[in-house]
């Protein structure tokens, strides 16, 4: 090898040491933003008027920062640019709400009130379009296996299986929406497995050896309602498909709220 071709090399090596670094940083920094994120989604959810506005705030802040820094990382506005766009887009319709549903909770509007915003049921919808896109834009630029990612993809089978008997009678599920079910749930289970496959790095989310145990309890506490229900899917036991179908989503939160750090994987050393 001749010399313009060692130099050729070393900096090519130079170079993609350089270009790994700055993506190890990026990883660290979507993780720090998916940690401030996860609060309001959940707030939203429940419906938490007050924890809702203060979880929004510091998430808003969070993204303002983290897109100042890194929407021109990569020059694409198709696979890069653009997704910064939509999430903007989905922070502005969220906030209003929030703060609108702060204003009514604290004015004592009955309209409002812990666990009953309807307000909140809508800015929670408007939110969720940021795990979408922060998915979308990291599986098109070398980031497919973020874990939280994985969790967004279960998420909407699970879902599905939930709503399907949330509210309802047996007898009001129709034979249609029965067999989907069989299908949802196979899906689910290729979309546990593959999160259960997925490392959770310790030193990427800030979590001790104990808290990592803790965690994949809750991720076997949800295998297990999982497998369950397809137990009684397949046994043609609908009535207690539909009595525990709820506990799947229930057990799936812990495990999502777990990369917020919630307050009871907080308390554990």
């Amino acid at each position: 090898m001749n010399f313009k071709k060692v130099v050729l090399v070393a900096a090519l090596a130079i170079a993609g040491a350089s270009a790994q670094a700055k993506d190890d940083v990026l990883l660290a920094e979507m993780a720090s933003l998916d940690k401030v994120y996860i609060n309001p989604l959940f707030f939203t959810s429940n419906q938490n008027p007050a924890k809702a506005k203060q979880s929004m705030d510091a998430f808003v802040a969070r993204w303002q920062s983290f897109a100042a820094t890194y929407r021109t990382y990569r020059p694409s506005q198709r696979n890069w640019v653009s997704h910064f766009d939509v999430v903007d887009d989905a922070i502005a319709a969220t906030q209003p709400l929030v703060d609108s549903a702060a204003r009514l909770f604290a004015a004592k509007d009955p309209s409002c009130v812990l666990l009953a915003c309807p307000i909140l049921v809508t800015a929670h919808d408007e939110l969720e379009v940021v795990r979408y896109e922060m998915w979308n834009l990291r599986a098109h630029n070398g980031f497919p296996k973020f874990v939280t990612d994985r969790l967004t993809a279960y998420h909407d089978p699970m879902e599905a299986i939930v709503l399907t008997f949330k509210g309802r009678t047996l007898d009001q599920v129709t034979a249609e929406e029965l067999a989907a079910v069989g299908d949802l749930l196979d899906e689910a289970l290729f979309l546990w497995t593959r999160f259960e496959a997925t490392p959770i790095d310790a030193d990427l989310w800030g979590f001790t050896a104990v808290q990592v145990t803790e965690i994949e309890r809750r991720i076997a506490a949800e295998r297990a309602i999982l497998e369950a229900l397809a137990t009684f899917y397949d046994a043609g036991q609908f009535a207690q498909l539909a009595a525990n179908s709820m506990a799947l989503k229930q057990a799936f939160v812990p495990v999502y709220t777990a990369f917020a750090g919630d307050p009871l994987l907080n308390k554990l050393p």
